[in-house]
């Protein structure tokens, strides 16, 4: 690839990343069905694709030539083509108390991204959008009325959530490699991300049709848009060489990654009336103004995060491919906190840690046309210590995940896309000391799409 073609790549990124940014509203939705997003800023997503949802999210050491792996940005020049990815989310919930339960569900566009190597490998671009955290409840309760046999209705809701839309590179600092493709390398890795988003929150007291005055509510918005950066590094080098007979080998890689902490910039406002609703119908309709208070401009402060992990990547004699990881990852939530004009919002969190391992096997790597031979089968387990500190004690999730990845030609050199399916079956909190359980079942579905060997994208054709 040209300097030319490399700038004319680059101005399509950012045409790319200009469309996603103009899809705001499809991103700022509720992509969550927990209680727990009450919390905070929301139930926090870890930005990665289905391939590497499909091992327990394991993806600061996995460095794949042919998938997307925005978690470590310094993996982005390691792509063999450009890669468009896409991927979606289905949840099933149910939600436990020690006397009740109740299921919920929801879907979501999890992310979209677009990759491209540069330089002859040497950079890599990278731009796309996807959650950074979200917010989704609905908590329903009865207080007596005193002096009454009747009950008024209290109703807790929260929507909205954050999106990141990022523009990222990564660097080969160096690369030594011998004729037999034996190779080991150094490389760095930067994101820049805009972070943004609304938090709605809202309190309904709900009396009994009689005469016991208006209905009351209270609304609660949080405006949050500012700048956020991540950065990655990636070392890879042979732990057993291929040899001329022999071309079986083992890598290693080491990842590190590191966010930045950041005071987001944040606006809020509160409004409080009163109001009725239809007896058939059951529409609300707004009656007096108790408050309306702007609480003017502050700042959120999202904490630093820390991840390291390492991977052991291997090709056997028969041209079976495997991949072992394990990953950790901690999170300073116990600094976390917003303070709007007079207004301090406050959570007590703690710092949250998660232990990963997974893995990936492909039966064939190297030439094979058999469709089970070139799939990948992913599976992984996690364990996580929450952020949320909730009746003095700090929740825990856990949770175990498998996938495949499908070619969708059998033909590698020719189209490497693939369409990867992953399931996570996992847990949340606890029903102890009148807390919440939540078990749930989570499908991804993503397309990594890769160009024909013919076909370079955004590269101007020349004739002689």
């Amino acid at each position: 690839m040209t300097f030319s073609s490399s700038i004319r790549t680059a101005k399509s990124v950012f045409f790319l990343l200009a469309i996603t940014l103009c899809g705001h509203g499809a991103w700022a939705q509720s992509t969550s069905i927990s209680p727990y997003s009450r919390f905070g800023l929301g139930e926090i997503h870890d930005g990665t694709q289905t391939e590497q949802f499909s091992m327990a999210g394991l993806s600061i050491p996995v460095l794949d030539p042919f998938a997307f792996n925005a978690a470590n940005p310094a993996t982005y020049h390691h792509i063999a083509k450009p890669i468009f990815a896409v991927g979606m989310r289905y949840q099933i919930m149910s939600a436990h108390t020690e006397n009740q339960s109740q299921m919920n569900q929801n879907h979501v566009i999890n992310n979209l991204a677009v990759a491209f190597p540069l330089a002859n490998k040497r950079w890599g671009l990278a731009a796309g959008v996807m959650p950074f955290s979200s917010m989704g409840y609905s908590i329903v309760d009865q207080s007596p009325i005193p002096e009454s046999n009747e009950s008024a209705r209290l109703e807790y809701t929260g929507v909205g959530g954050l999106s990141r839309a990022y523009l990222g590179n990564s660097y080969r600092l160096f690369e030594k490699q011998d004729t037999l493709g034996n190779k080991s390398s150094l490389s760095v890795g930067a994101n820049v991300s805009y972070i943004f988003g609304n938090l709605d929150e809202t309190r309904k007291l709900i009396f009994p049709f009689g005469g016991f005055g208006y209905n009351f509510r209270a609304q609660e918005r949080i405006r949050v848009d500012d700048l956020g950066f991540d950065f990655g590094l990636m070392y890879a080098f042979h732990l057993r060489k291929m040899t001329e007979k022999d071309r079986s080998f083992i890598r290693m890689n080491i990842g590190l990654t590191y966010r930045l902490p950041v005071n987001l910039n944040t606006r809020g406002s509160s409004l409080a009336e009163t109001f009725t609703v239809g007896a058939t119908t059951g529409a609300e309709t707004a009656k007096d103004t108790v408050y309306y208070n702007d609480y003017g401009s502050g700042s959120t402060y999202v904490p630093a995060s820390y991840g390291v992990g390492v991977g052991l990547d291997m090709v056997t004699r028969k041209s079976r491919k495997w991949f072992f990881g394990v990953e950790y990852r901690t999170e300073m939530w116990s600094e976390s906190s917003r303070n709007i004009g007079d207004v301090v919002f406050s959570d007590e969190m703690g710092n949250s840690q998660r232990f990963v391992f997974g893995m990936d096997l492909m039966p064939n790597y190297r030439a094979s046309r058999k469709v089970l031979e070139k799939t990948h089968y992913r599976m992984g387990v996690r364990y996580e210590q929450m952020s949320l500190i909730l009746q003095d004690q700090q929740l825990e999730a856990y949770g175990i995940s498998f996938g495949v990845g499908v070619p969708i030609s059998l033909r590698r050199p020719q189209s490497p896309s693939t369409f990867n399916i992953g399931v996570e079956v996992g847990r949340r909190g606890t029903t102890a000391d009148n807390l919440l359980r939540e078990d749930y079942v989570m499908i991804s579905f993503g397309l990594t799409l890769m160009p024909h060997f013919r076909n370079n994208w955004f590269v101007q054709r020349k004739y002689d």
